[in-house]
């Protein structure tokens, strides 16, 4: 059972890890006991929605495609775990969410979301709303 193969990587530290990886904002402290880059990625996606996106299977397709990155993605299509693949996250992919949101903000361009109460409200992009449009 994959659960168990993830408990048993698991440590003493494997909390404060976690703990620093969210006061860092540090993808890598995230990896722990079989978590890899899509799963860190959405730690941080969802930790800290206006800075960060997830970088998966699906979107790696559309940007590797598109030039926006060059990964070692796996014959299956899933991204490899490795250093290089973090260090394109960090100063290709994520630089490109940012971007992409700042430029519709500074151009004015608004989404209809919904807020706490249930009103409707116009919402300015952020880096995980350009990835979720990617896929």
């Amino acid at each position: 059972m994959k659960a168990n193969n993830v408990r048993n990587k698991w440590g003493d530290n494997t909390v404060k890890n976690l703990i620093d990886g969210y006061r860092r904002k540090k993808m890598e402290l995230f990896e722990i006991g079989g978590v890899r880059i899509p799963t860190a990625t959405a730690f941080m996606r969802f930790l800290f929605p206006d800075e960060y996106g997830i970088m998966d299977s699906r979107v790696a397709r559309i940007t590797q495609r598109r030039g926006i990155t060059s990964l070692y993605i796996r014959e299956d299509g899933y991204i490899n775990d490795t250093r290089r693949n973090k260090e394109e996250y960090a100063k290709s992919y994520n630089p490109f969410l940012l971007n992409e949101a700042s430029q519709l903000k500074s151009r004015g361009v608004f989404f209809q979301d919904v807020a706490e109460n249930g009103s409707l409200i116009d919402s300015s992009f952020r880096p995980c709303d350009i990835e979720m449009a990617l896929f």
